[in-house]
């Protein structure tokens, strides 16, 4: 068999394509969730990193978001990724980000406020947000842009 070697750019548009992608971003593109839930859901995804508590939490709007989050905060289960979002730490960092934007899509819109955005503004205002490191920052500028359509630049 003869095979040829694919240039970035097409092979990132044949794993679009093939929906070879992380289970996740494909599942929320098929489930055609509304933009607030969809934006809630995200939100609650890079907390917990956890696809059940992600979809419980969603349901919530509004206030109801974040005082949902605080009741299971102690008893709900998280992803490897972000074993450490427990405790006060956790605690204090919900209650940040509920008194910086009140609703969950609020914070998205600090992060994403501009028509095209590249991933080292993304990075940067992720990071501004205690418990929110450099690795979900990239998770919140990949799905941000894959998952929630706000147009994030890669190039660099």
């Amino acid at each position: 068999m003869n095979y040829r070697k694919l240039g970035v750019i097409e092979f990132g548009e044949a794993l679009l394509k093939s929906l070879d992608l992380d289970p996740v971003y494909v599942l929320l593109y098929q489930a055609r969730l509304p933009k607030e839930q969809l934006q809630r859901w995200c939100v609650a995804y890079w907390m917990f990193y956890h696809v059940g508590v992600a979809s419980e939490l969603s349901e919530y709007e509004s206030y109801s978001f974040w005082e949902r989050i605080l009741a299971v905060l102690s008893s709900a289960p998280r992803g490897t990724e972000r074993r450490h979002f427990r405790g006060e730490r956790a605690s204090k960092t919900v209650k940040y980000l509920w008194h910086a934007y009140s609703l969950p899509e609020f914070f998205l819109e600090s992060i994403f406020d501009w028509p095209r955005c590249t991933f080292q503004e993304v990075v940067k205002h992720v990071t501004i947000h205690p418990q929110f490191g450099p690795w979900i920052a990239f998770k919140v500028a990949d799905m941000g842009d894959r998952v929630l359509g706000y147009n994030v630049d890669f190039s660099s």
